[in-house]
């Protein structure tokens, strides 16, 4: 997810949490930045280990990994 759809995604999330609301929001945002963390540290450990335009070629991996689990999450 990208961050410029993320107040649509909280909206959506707020309408659907109903009183739970506000500990379902932090958990969504919290999850956000973990997720960035964990990106940046890997890719700083991969850095270390392997050259910048070989970071093009992990990310494009990512990419395409990501693909079809936002086709399945479409689907459902």
């Amino acid at each position: 997810m990208a961050f410029w759809n993320s107040p649509a995604i909280q909206a959506r999330l707020h309408a659907l949490a109903g009183a739970l609301a506000p500990q379902a929001l932090a958990l969504n945002t919290s999850a956000t930045y973990l997720g960035v963390a964990a990106g940046a540290g890997l890719g700083g450990l991969f850095l270390e280990a392997a050259s910048v335009g070989a970071l093009t070629l992990v990310a494009a991996g990512f990419g395409v990994l990501g693909g079809p689990l936002r086709i399945i999450d479409w689907w459902t």
